[in-house]
């Protein structure tokens, strides 16, 4: 990038402290100011304590009486107890009464006036406007043609809400492609009471067309659905590039000695899950994998079986001598790391993925993987047999299919030499494909071309 001293780059997204998207902003945001480029992360929630990381203050842009209701929603959003979410959501009623109609109606609630001064928000001129997550309670959907009328924009997208008229993935769900309206699932994240998915499609739809963007996609499964979807409206460019991760964290290390480290038995193999709130969150599908290890405990297996699932607190149970053991979610990198260089197979049973990091994290740590085929995850695994076993890194199966799960662990628990193989090429391919400075020189390159198509068109 030339002249990187002179660009400023304002990203925006939910929060800086939740989800993939957050770690994807954050991460980046870092980067590039550790780069030399003058970053800043405007975010709905802010939960850490970046100095450029900046909150965006609905409560200065509305009427006064509105700001307390404001402050003290922003206050409990980082909260977790029974019935904090309806509070938020009174709290923002209170701050707009018009948001009442909103939700009774089913129409996605776009009331944050905070979105209209984002521009204002550092004291540079800001050359370059990044969203990322554009849902969960923050952001005016439209103020987009004013802002990107103003800057040239990119898009990353983490999930598919913008294609849609409430969900952030559709899962079997086609009707986003036409139009939406007669929704199978209201329920859905984000959930909305009546069924006004139509309007909302169409509200979207002339939106964007008002609208001029780049889209950066983490996979092309998500990049053929933008150009079948109502964002193609507005586009300008895409490219697609996967989502990196820190190779000199998530690295092959001693097996037992990691085990040791975490208080694990050395005699039993170790089968791992990863996900926030993994049994309840709706797309990561427990269920699938619950039924999975109970096939796998009818089983004559040779050594003992440990699963252990990152993401949920739950007592430890026996499962016909298979153990699982619940943990809650491990935030800290170096630690989460070290349980995937203690496991000997990951397994990823989403119902869907845009991409999927942790399927890469456990590559990069010398773990073979049993993942669903949905979404993104095909273009991330090289799957065996269909692969021979000198390059395969993993295997696939059906979103669903139990039973098929249970055969692909079983057929690595088995097999200590394809095990091991596939274990070292993961390693490889991760290294070669989903590195962080790999996804970072992509991203500013995509910057320069867009910077430079500004200058020649002025």
């Amino acid at each position: 990038m030339t002249n990187k001293d002179l660009l400023t780059v304002l990203r925006v997204n939910t929060s800086d402290g939740r989800g993939g998207a957050a770690r994807n902003a954050s991460s980046l945001h870092h980067a590039f100011r550790m780069r030399g480029i003058n970053d800043w992360l405007a975010v709905g929630y802010k939960l850490g304590s970046d100095p450029y990381t900046l909150p965006i203050r609905h409560d200065r842009a509305g009427g006064w009486w509105q700001g307390p209701f404001w402050r003290a929603e922003r206050t409990i959003a980082g909260w977790r107890f029974r019935g904090a979410r309806w509070l938020r959501k009174s709290l923002l009623m209170a701050a707009n009464p018009r948001r009442f109609n909103d939700w009774y109606q089913g129409y996605e609630d776009f009331r944050f006036p905070g979105t209209g001064q984002l521009l204002d928000m550092v004291d540079s001129a800001v050359n370059l406007l990044h969203f990322h997550n554009l849902h969960g309670d923050y952001f005016d959907l439209r103020e987009l043609p004013r802002l990107t009328a103003q800057v040239p924009t990119v898009m990353t997208l983490h999930d598919a809400w913008l294609l849609s008229g409430h969900c952030a993935h559709s899962l079997g769900c086609e009707r986003w492609r036409e139009g939406c309206g007669h929704c199978p699932d209201l329920a859905i994240y984000p959930a909305i009471r009546r069924d006004a998915t139509a309007e909302n499609w169409r509200r979207k739809r002339d939106i964007y067309a008002r609208s001029r963007y780049h889209v950066i996609s983490p996979s092309q499964w998500l990049a053929d659905r933008v150009l079948a979807s109502p964002l193609a409206a507005g586009l300008q460019g895409m490219r697609v590039i996967a989502n990196g991760i820190d190779l000199n964290i998530f690295q092959p290390k001693d097996r037992q000695q990691v085990r040791h480290k975490l208080g694990l038995p050395q005699s039993s193999r170790i089968l791992l899950m990863v996900a926030n709130g993994l049994k309840t969150n709706p797309w990561k599908d427990y269920a699938t994998a619950r039924a999975a290890i109970e096939l796998l405990a009818k089983k004559q297996l040779e050594e003992p079986l440990l699963v252990i699932l990152i993401g949920d607190s739950a007592p430890d149970e026996k499962l016909d001598g298979i153990s699982i053991r619940s943990i809650p979610y491990v935030r800290d990198q170096d630690t989460l790391a070290n349980f995937f260089q203690a496991a000997d197979i990951f397994l990823n049973s989403s119902k869907i993925e845009t991409f999927g990091r942790v399927i890469v994290e456990a590559m990069a740590c010398a773990v073979p993987v049993v993942v669903t085929a949905v979404g993104g995850t095909p273009e991330l695994v090289i799957p065996w047999p269909e692969a021979d076993a000198n390059r395969a890194t993993g295997l696939l199966v059906q979103s669903g299919d139990a039973a098929g799960m249970a055969s692909a662990v079983a057929a690595l628990l088995d097999d200590d030499s394809l095990r091991h193989k596939l274990g070292q090429n993961a390693v490889r391919h991760a290294r070669s494909a989903f590195g962080f400075d790999r996804q970072v020189k992509r991203y500013l390159a995509y910057y320069a071309d867009i910077m430079s198509d500004v200058q020649s068109t002025r």
